[in-house]
């Protein structure tokens, strides 16, 4: 039987990327510490993900 797939939130996925770039951890342990995958934590994707969120973030403001 197939296990269902995990939903984030956006809050979660920026909590992580925030983690990611300034965090002295290695990204093993933060893949242990957030439960998720070690492929989902790659330096250059946390920082496309912040980034993305800016434009949104501000975009509602205009």
């Amino acid at each position: 039987m197939k296990r269902k797939r995990r939903n984030r939130s956006a809050a979660f996925k920026a909590k992580v990327a925030l983690a990611t770039i300034k965090s002295d951890k290695t990204l093993t342990e933060l893949a242990e510490q957030f439960e998720v995958h070690g492929e989902c934590l790659h330096i250059g994707t946390a920082e496309q993900r912040l980034r993305s969120m800016q434009r949104r973030i501000q975009q509602g403001r205009q």
